[in-house]
Formats: C-alpha cells, structure tokens, sequence
C-alpha cells in the first residue's frame, strides 16, 4: 500500500499525464525527462549558430482557439510520405497545457531565462526590446514553449513553440518529434 501511495505521488508530483482526470491514453512513465530531451532536441539544431537563447521561464498553452486537431496536420510530410499525428499526442497535449511549470532543458547551448512579467513588459513597446538587447546581447529575442505532448506508446511528442524578436509576435509553431534509437527527432513543422 505504501508503495502505491509512493508512486501516485511521484506521478503527480512530476506533473504527468496519468492521473485520474488525464486522459487514458497518456504516456508518461519518464514524463520530465522525456520533455526535457525534445526541449534539448528543439534547441540544438535551431540555434547552433547563435551565441545565447532566451526563454520564458515558465510554459506558456497556445491560445485557444490554436489547439491543434487531427485536420491540423493534414499537409506534413516526412520523407515524402504523409505524417498522421496520433490521437493520444493531441490529448496529451490538451491536458499537459493546462498548468504551467517551470522550463528545464539539458542543453549545452547556452540559454537563459526570462521571468513572466519581463516577457510581458516586452511585447508593449519598441524601447522595452532597446532594453532586452542591452541586457541580452547575444540574442534576437526570446521564445516561449508549451508542455510536451506524448503519445501512448512514447515514440511522438508534440510542442508548440512561440518566437518574438519585437513588438510584433514572430509566429508560432507546432513541432512534431518521433523517438529513433532513444533520441528525438524534428520530422515536421508548421
């Protein structure tokens, strides 16, 4: 009993998608390492050439009326052939983006965090970015990222990735990942 106790509360405790209110389809055995590992997956490639990337400290849900569904993905192709995102990689989305945690990525890129109000300052007015580049020189902007989405058997995962580089947003992005040989990969983006 103690040891089931335990474990409900290391479940919880890691904000995974297998409580009772989540839904029954949700992979999560390793749920933060796994989302740590497709942040780091994100990060690497995209800014190899950059000196430093800033990122909201804390996961932002896309708005929304932006949630995907299966019909969102009907153009990404992989290789050639058509990717079909899975049903539970979308509801797993949907619940891990209710709350909010912390951004953790294992990266060797070097990246820093910004806290919820400064991003906020930073989207009303050209002179708070005059500011941003002063204090973060080596960087264009700063990104915000949602939680993870797994699929039920942990070889996709989902996120949604969030750009700004001035008053105006940049534009978001919905990110597939497919697991090969234990790492995660970029197959499609839009």
């Amino acid at each position: 009993m103690r040891s089931r106790a335990l474990l409900a509360l290391a479940v919880v405790g890691c904000g995974c998608a297998a409580s009772s209110t989540s839904p029954s389809t949700s992979y999560h055995p390793t749920c933060q390492e796994d989302e740590r590992r497709v942040y780091a997956a994100w990060l690497g490639p995209l800014e190899a050439g950059r000196e430093t990337v800033v990122l909201k400290e804390t996961t932002s849900a896309p708005p929304r009326f932006c949630y995907p569904t299966e019909d969102s993905f009907r153009n990404w192709t992989w290789n050639g052939r058509a990717i079909r995102v899975h049903r539970s990689t979308l509801a797993d989305f949907k619940w891990a983006n209710r709350t909010r945690v912390a951004v953790q990525i294992d990266s060797a890129v070097p990246h820093e965090y910004i806290c919820a109000e400064e991003a906020r300052r930073l989207l009303g007015g050209e002179d708070r970015w005059k500011e941003f580049h002063q204090k973060h020189p080596h960087s264009h902007g700063f990104y915000t990222l949602s939680r993870v989405g797994f699929s039920r058997d942990g070889t996709e995962a989902l996120l949604y990735v969030d750009e700004f580089d001035g008053p105006i947003d940049d534009g978001p992005r919905f990110l597939l990942f497919w697991k090969f040989d234990g790492h995660w990969e970029l197959v499609a983006a839009n």
